[in-house]
């Protein structure tokens, strides 16, 4: 068993992964968005905390725990919630930071139709790409990003360092479930979003339209 905020920050990371690429169609074509998912958990507290100042909340995930007749039921559950159609709010007003279509470099509305190729239409699934996104590039500034873009590629190279290669795989799994299902061509469409543009801006811009998984949660709560 461990703590309950590590196993719980474990999955979601995990769920954030394997939700990426949570949407299709029905049996009759009808295309389908993932709103909401509810994980259901068994906790125990423990007599002390396994750590000193540490929670007496412990988790653990077990497949299943035996009934009367020799029966079994689960003891965790993972419910998928889908609505009909694409989905989505209203896009939130873009943050005046990003170029107003000055000489050279997109503008706000060129930025987010690329970057709607690469994340999908803004929604609960959509919303778990944005993140991992996030999450990589935050904080680096430009003369680290572009290494980490170009490596995307799809070419095979020599020995990466640590910080282009964690980065690199961790993009590449967005990549592969987003729309265009292809790391060198989601590589192409990031590398233009991010030319010529102050990489906070752009995942400000990101945060501010595809928002989190809780936020949509929320909206649909």
């Amino acid at each position: 068993m461990k703590p309950l905020t590590e196993l719980v920050e474990e999955l979601r990371r995990e769920l954030s992964i394997a939700l990426a690429g949570e949407a299709g169609r029905s049996a009759d074509g009808v295309p389908l968005t993932l709103r909401k998912a509810t994980l259901t958990l068994q906790i125990a507290m423990a007599e002390k905390p396994p750590h000193p100042g540490g929670s007496r909340l412990l988790a653990t995930l077990i497949d299943r725990t035996p009934v009367e007749n020799g029966a079994t039921h689960p003891l965790q559950t993972l419910t998928l919630e889908y609505q009909v159609g694409s989905g989505g709010l209203p896009e939130p007003a873009t943050p005046p930071a990003i170029a107003q279509g000055a000489r050279g470099q997109a503008t706000p509305e060129q930025l987010l139709q690329e970057l709607r190729r690469v994340l999908g239409e803004p929604g609960f699934d959509s919303a778990a790409r944005a993140t991992v996104l996030c999450e990589t590039l935050e904080g680096r500034p430009r003369q680290e990003v572009e290494p980490i873009l170009a490596s995307l590629d799809g070419k095979p190279g020599g020995p990466e360092a640590p910080e282009i290669r964690k980065p690199r795989h961790s993009l590449s799994g967005i990549l592969r479930t987003g729309p265009l299902r292809s790391v060198p061509e989601g590589g192409e469409v990031l590398r233009r979003v991010f030319a010529g543009q102050d990489p906070a801006v752009i995942l400000q811009l990101v945060r501010a339209t595809w928002k989190t998984q809780d936020a949509w949660l929320s909206e649909g709560s």
